[in-house]
């Protein structure tokens, strides 16, 4: 029994740790195209962010942006929502890849259809609905 209360304790307090929690974008502090954390004790101490990011509506409701981020620059998958809508990679900062970028005639449609989808099917679907092509960048 005490075997079993203590596993059960131990994965309790694992679990969230291993859970990476979104940055809400809007509260890093942009200085170009670099986004900065404030310092937890010291507000005036800024760094680099490097993690997952989200950006919601005024709502908090709809997701306008999620994305990563690696030493403050966009790094990895990237998705925006809304009437012009992107998905694609960062490379360092830098768009590589395949991207869609489309202006959607009905954005609600195009969450509806497609915000479940992951990489090409999500990008195969976006072009199915805007009927646009993607857009290629160099290689990631």
């Amino acid at each position: 029994m005490k075997k079993a209360l203590l596993l059960a304790l131990a994965l309790i307090a694992i679990v969230p740790a291993a859970v990476e929690a979104q940055q809400d974008l809007d509260e890093l502090v942009q200085q170009g195209d670099t986004y900065l954390k404030r310092g937890l004790f010291r507000r005036n101490n800024l760094t680099p962010y490097t993690g997952g990011v989200i950006r919601y509506n005024e709502g908090k409701r709809v997701v306008e942006v999620r994305g990563s981020l690696r030493n403050g620059k966009w790094h990895g998958r990237y998705e925006s929502f809304g009437q012009f809508a992107q998905s694609g990679r960062y490379d360092n900062g830098g768009k590589c890849g395949v991207w869609s970028e489309l202006q959607a005639p009905d954005p609600q449609l195009m969450l509806r259809e497609c915000a479940r989808l992951t990489d090409e099917a999500f990008v195969r679907c976006m072009v199915r609905i805007s009927k646009q092509g993607p857009v290629n960048y160099p290689a990631c």
